[in-house]
C-alpha cells in the first residue's frame, strides 16, 4: 500500500486508480494511464511511419524524428552553454547541466 503525506496530495492531486502514482498535472495522468493499457497502438497512439515505432506521447515522436535528420543542430538543438555538447531534448540538458556544479 503506498502511502502519501498532505505536502504531495497537494503539490500532485492527480492520482492513477490502477497503480497509485500522482502527478502534478492531468495530462501527465492521461499520458501515464496509457501504460496500463494492454493494446499496443492504444499504450503507443503515436506512430513514426518511416521506421514504426511508436510513442506514449507527441512530444516523444517529435522527438525521435530529429533523430532521423542529418543536421546535428537541427537533430540535437540543446546545446550546453558551458561545453560542446549537445542533446535532443531539453530534460536531457538540465540533467547534463548539473554535472557543472
Amino acid at each position: 500500500k503506498v502511502l502519501f503525506s498532505e505536502d504531495e496530495k497537494a503539490r500532485c492531486p492527480h492520482e492513477c486508480d490502477v497503480c497509485k502514482k500522482r502527478f502534478a498535472r492531468s495530462e501527465h495522468l492521461v499520458s501515464h494511464k496509457r501504460t496500463h493499457l494492454e493494446d499496443e497502438k492504444a499504450r503507443l497512439p503515436f506512430e513514426y511511419d518511416e521506421c514504426d515505432k511508436r510513442f506514449s506521447c507527441a512530444y516523444n515522436l517529435r522527438a525521435h524524428k530529429r533523430s532521423h535528420l542529418h543536421d546535428d543542430k537541427v537533430r540535437r538543438p540543446f546545446d550546453c552553454d558551458e561545453c560542446d555538447k549537445r542533446f535532443t531534448c531539453a530534460f536531457n540538458l538540465r540533467g547534463h547541466k548539473r554535472s557543472h556544479l
